[in-house]
């Protein structure tokens, strides 16, 4: 096994250095003892990836999940994730988190199932993984589509029926062709998998899954990935590898994967998308379950979600919706351009105003996080929020880029670390005025799509909803507790939608959320050049955080440390004036600029957009981004 280059491939080599040299050695040594200690174990062993159509096979040699994954109780320290080639970035652990098997960041405390899924799969360099397509899988294809054979079925529903009757569950669509509407006419119903044995729905190239000669499949329909009636099985061990759904424009199809419950006295199991691409599409997955039954593991890896939005009626569009799951991770994903329809009233009303991804509640039995993280991924141009968590959970090292409102988390602890809001605005929202609204007949002037503003005027101006300001950066909605950490909040100049760039709200009745009292920390968060800061008050001047709900009974304990939050004097463990910092000016645009990429922040995201296991580049993530503007807000010397 190369494990110089495997070890070595954890390392970033480009210029944009997130470790420190002395670190990188240190960190290369320990790897290599642990490599060492575990090839004195007999862990390494030589696995079959896949067979191809021609009877050929590909075999690498790896080591297992269990060389890697804790058998600790989470939050204790683990070994380096050496055997993850392709994974980068290296995360760092913030307060309240531990790093998993993978190398992602958990939250205190709990423990992922699905790190260890996702830790069961062999990966190819870049990191994504192989799923085991047996030998008698179901190979489909139109007549353009290249190396199309005759055996290959040319009907969803034909081949969902052959894939149950042989029992490999697989059903593997060649590379190149376009697989029309009219294709996708079937569900996955009753093809229950297993960890050993899972359903699959994927791709492959001439010459085997590694293989990315032609692009992937373009699939212009979707499917259901249970049977949704009553008593039949629960949908586990789900695979959707590799496609990229590409729906009408403007959209006209509801969603494209669709996942209701069956209600069948188990809750479903271990839901993966990996590799593929949701556009045009009124929504682009949505996955509900039942309080009772709730899906218990759903992960999206290396996904892109745009384009989402209903152009014609008034209703519910996202690029992502989930309802009920307990054990959530996204990962290295893009949102954008999602969330819009032809509702004009403002955001004082139940419906409209939608978002890159919504998280709905999560009532269950736990008083915690629900487990729900989302890593490594970006935000961008919704048409309001990036991401509402209505379960909390963990965001680390997101990246919100021109998002009227960053996001926020509610209901349960919720923690921020890693992250950069706003960070170059001005290309995506100018100036605009909108048309007459539908429930006032006013016109105003805001920033974003034109004729759908999000709030009836600036902050603290009379016929603006005070407390629900939109265009703020995030909010802790009704969460117990949380923190934030090493965040930054930058370049936020929208003078309508102009909230505060930090908000603790402890009672939010439209939501039917609870109300209670909230304890948060910030830790290193910096703001800058934000509209409307420090402005926002809380009555008695500028405050470091806009809190909304306080009562006799109801209070926020705000505790911050080692923040900058300019014009904001007298608050322990915040500075009211900014230091030295090495360049202030580094955003987006500059970082797209650093590595080549010209057309600034939009070509940046169009490049993100277009990142993809046929030609993945780590530099097109958010945190490739993240650690170029935070390089910037350094203190010099």
């Amino acid at each position: 096994m190369a494990l110089r280059s495997i070890l070595e491939n954890r390392v970033p080599k480009c210029e944009h250095k997130i470790m420190s040299r002395y670190a990188r050695n240190n960190f290369i040594a320990l790897c290599f003892v642990v490599a060492t200690i575990l090839a004195g174990l007999g862990v390494g062993q030589t696995t079959t990836l896949i067979t191809n159509p021609d009877g050929s096979t590909i075999s690498v040699t790896w080591l297992p999940a269990s060389a890697t994954q804790p058998t600790t109780v989470p939050g204790t320290p683990t070994l380096p994730p050496t055997t993850q080639p392709g994974l980068n970035p290296i995360y760092v652990a913030g307060v309240g988190e531990f790093l998993d098997g993978l190398g992602l960041p958990g939250m205190n405390g709990q423990s992922y199932a699905s790190t260890l899924w996702l830790l069961s799969f062999p990966k190819d360099a870049n990191g994504f993984i192989i799923p085991p397509i047996p030998a008698n899988a179901v190979y489909c294809s139109t007549a353009s589509t290249p190396g199309h054979l005759a055996s290959d079925y040319s009907d969803f529903n034909a081949a969902v029926a052959a894939c149950k009757a042989n029992g490999s569950y697989a059903i593997v669509l060649r590379d190149g062709g376009t697989y029309p509407l009219a294709f996708w006419d079937q569900n996955l119903g009753d093809t229950v998998g297993s960890a050993a044995h899972p359903v699959m729905v994927t791709r492959i190239g001439p010459r085997g899954f590694t293989d990315h000669t032609y692009p992937r499949p373009i699939c212009q329909g979707g499917f259901g990935l249970d049977d949704g009636r009553p008593g039949h099985p629960a949908s586990n061990y789900i695979i959707v590898d590799g496609l990229d759904f590409q729906g009408a424009n403007p959209p006209t199809q509801a969603q494209v994967i669709g996942f209701l419950d069956s209600n069948s006295g188990t809750p479903s199991t271990h839901v993966l998308f990996e590799d593929c691409r949701f556009e045009h599409f009124i929504t682009g997955t949505s996955i509900q379950s039942t309080a009772t039954y709730a899906l218990q593991q759903l992960i999206f890896r290396r996904c892109v979600f745009e384009h989402c939005y209903n152009a014609n009626t008034i209703g519910a569009e996202y690029g992502e919706y989930h309802f009920h799951v307990q054990d959530f991770l996204m990962v290295d994903c893009v949102l954008a351009n999602c969330g819009w329809d032809a509702q004009f009233a403002p955001k004082s009303d139940p419906a409209g105003r939608e978002h890159d991804e919504y998280v709905a509640l999560n009532p269950t039995t736990e008083t915690n996080d629900p487990q729900h993280r989302v890593i490594d991924t970006i935000f961008a141009t919704p048409d309001a929020e990036g991401c509402e968590g209505d379960c909390g959970g963990l965001f680390d090292t997101d990246l919100y880029l021109a998002c009227p409102i960053g996001g926020y988390g509610a209901q349960y602890q919720t923690l921020w670390n890693n992250c950069v809001v706003d960070a170059d605005p001005q290309e995506f929202d100018s100036l605009t005025t909108c048309g007459t609204c539908a429930s006032g007949g006013f016109t105003i002037t805001q920033r974003g799509k034109a004729s759908d503003a999000l709030s009836l005027g600036p902050c603290g101006v009379a016929g603006s909803l005070t407390g629900y300001e939109r265009g703020w950066g995030l909010m802790f909605d009704c969460a117990p507790n949380g923190s934030m950490e090493n965040s930054f909040f930058i370049d936020k100049l929208d003078p309508v939608n102009s909230g505060p760039a930090i908000q603790v709200n402890l009672t939010d009745n439209a939501k039917g959320l609870r109300s209670c009292s909230s304890n948060v920390t910030f830790n290193s968060v910096k703001i800058h050049n934000w509209m409307n800061w420090p402005n926002v008050s809380d009555g008695n001047g500028p405050c470091p955080v806009s809190v909304h709900g306080t009562s006799s009974t109801l209070t926020a304990t705000i505790n911050c440390l080692n923040c900058v939050f300019p014009g904001v004097n007298g608050t322990a463990g915040v500075s009211g004036v900014e230091p030295n910092y090495v360049d202030p000016t580094r955003t987006v645009s500059t970082y797209a600029a650093s590595i080549g990429i010209t057309g600034g922040a939009a070509a940046f995201l169009t490049a993100a957009e277009n990142n993809w296991s046929g030609n993945w580049n780590p530099g097109l993530t958010a945190q490739a981004a993240i650690n170029w503007i935070q390089a910037g807000f350094r203190i010099k010397g």
